[in-house]
């Protein structure tokens, strides 16, 4: 099963190195050890050469670069080359992003590998459905095989973006077949959040046997939690993504059933 791509696209929203920085120790630690999944952070500019010096040894996270100039070098004022972003630790990058092409004029005559509408982009926007990402994704792909050919065509990526959440990014991957997924800040925040309503739900589930190991090893108990967590996952039909973090979580609170059990 090919890995999934998920791209975080921190648009401007970092306002400083610190800030950016905080940020994506925490997306890395928060990923540590995922294998059915790339994790790509896309930070302003400014920012790349410093996350990517951060970036953990054999850590799953990478960067991608929000823009890209289509020549390597000469009299452009403003733009930067693939060169220079891969020289600064970007792996990917978003091309002919909707918001470009709505605020900067910016046209469709450009690959598009990620699929996000703009009436599915901002606070309180309803996302395309599954079925329909999976109708665009036909379009595209014989939009490709004219400008590109049938290797293009077959073999490029199409992840979708546009009011992601943990609702319906499950549905976008199996249903709709995205290749991944582009997440706006606030689609991060809303994952971390149902991460955390999970942690403290799974607290309620297994109360009864967590009293029970109230003088066990810190071993024992994280053998419990990780059976506590996968019986938790399978019930409430939690993502895997959402699985890991709830077990990390489990795992990591020892001192938590001490102090309430």
């Amino acid at each position: 099963m090919a890995q999934k791509l998920i791209i975080a696209n921190w648009k401007m929203h970092q306002q400083s190195p610190a800030e950016a920085l905080r940020l994506f120790r925490a997306i890395a630690r928060a990923i540590h050890g995922a294998r059915r999944a790339r994790v790509l952070c896309a930070p302003p500019f400014p920012y790349l050469s410093a996350l990517a010096d951060a970036r953990p040894k054999g850590a799953s996270i990478g960067l991608a670069a929000q823009d890209v100039f289509w020549e390597n070098a000469g009299a452009y004022t403003g733009e930067v080359s693939p060169t220079m972003l891969k020289r600064l630790g970007a792996s990917h990058v978003l091309v002919g992003h909707s918001e470009r092409r709505e605020h900067l004029g910016e046209t469709n005559a450009m690959v598009v590998i990620a699929y996000e509408p703009i009436w599915a982009i901002g606070k309180g926007k309803q996302a395309d459905t599954p079925e329909d990402f999976f109708t665009m994704t036909i379009f595209i792909r014989r939009a490709l095989f004219d400008v590109a050919g049938r290797r293009a065509a077959t073999e490029a990526p199409i992840i979708y973006g546009g009011s992601v959440d943990a609702k319906n990014a499950a549905g976008f991957l199996r249903v709709g077949g995205a290749a991944g997924l582009l997440l706006a800040p606030k689609s991060g925040k809303g994952l971390r959040r149902d991460i955390k309503s999970s942690v403290a739900d799974f607290y309620k589930y297994a109360a009864p046997q967590l009293k029970k190991l109230k003088n066990v090893s810190k071993e024992q108990y994280e053998a419990f939690a990780l059976k506590a967590v996968k019986n938790y996952a399978k019930a409430k039909r939690l993502s895997a993504t959402e699985e890991k973090a709830l077990l990390k979580q489990a795992k990591g609170t020892w001192s938590h059933l001490k102090r309430h059990f």
